[in-house]
């Protein structure tokens, strides 16, 4: 919640009223942070609180509506080709030690 209150802080004047924000602020800020590179997972964990906070402040009828509920949340990256590469890149490094690890997997980059 720090970082979206910063970000919306850093967007606009009046930024401390609950009232005052929209879903524009909360879509503008997590296309920020994939700007950023900060990963799907990541975002919608954000997200999830972002709407949380939203949800407490409509129980608490200090907001009519939620403006996070229609946010849709972030796609999950695969991590798979990345996993590969640092294998890739190591495999000199670990055949010196004690065997190369690619072959124990089956995966032989020779």
């Amino acid at each position: 919640m720090e970082q979206f209150l910063a970000f919306v802080k850093s967007c606009r004047v009046v930024w401390d009223n609950p009232f005052h924000f929209t879903r524009t602020d909360i879509v503008e800020f997590f296309n920020a942070l994939a700007g950023k590179g900060i990963t799907g997972v990541t975002r919608a964990r954000k997200l999830a609180a972002v709407r949380s906070f939203f949800t407490v402040l409509k129980e608490n009828t200090i907001l009519a509506g939620n403006p996070a509920e229609t946010v849709k949340r972030a796609k999950k990256e695969e991590k798979d080709l990345v996993l590969r590469k640092s294998i890739e890149c190591d495999h000199c490094q670990w055949e010196r030690r004690s065997g190369c690890p690619l072959q124990y997997l089956g995966l032989d980059a020779d």
